[in-house]
């Protein structure tokens, strides 16, 4: 009579082949590459806003306005 082979929890479990670990690590880089490719274009989005603030005034004065309205709103909301 054979005896039944007992499974291993996952964690405990030998790799079959070298390519877990490398296509993990694969996968983290791409992840990594996309975040920062994100982060790279929200940056540079953000300048161009920027540089176009500096350049007109009625961007910024926009801008002041709805950050007023904003604050105006937030101070409302906490009154008692």
């Amino acid at each position: 009579m054979t005896r039944p082979t007992p499974k291993l929890p996952s964690s405990t479990r030998q790799h079959t082949g070298r390519s877990a670990p490398a296509s993990g690590m694969a996968r983290l880089l791409r992840r990594a590459l996309r975040r920062w490719t994100q982060a790279r274009r929200q940056a540079g989005a953000e300048q161009r806003i920027h540089n176009a603030v500096l350049h007109e005034a009625r961007i910024l004065a926009d801008l002041s306005r709805a950050m007023n309205g904003i604050a105006v709103e937030d101070m409302r909301r906490y009154r008692f």
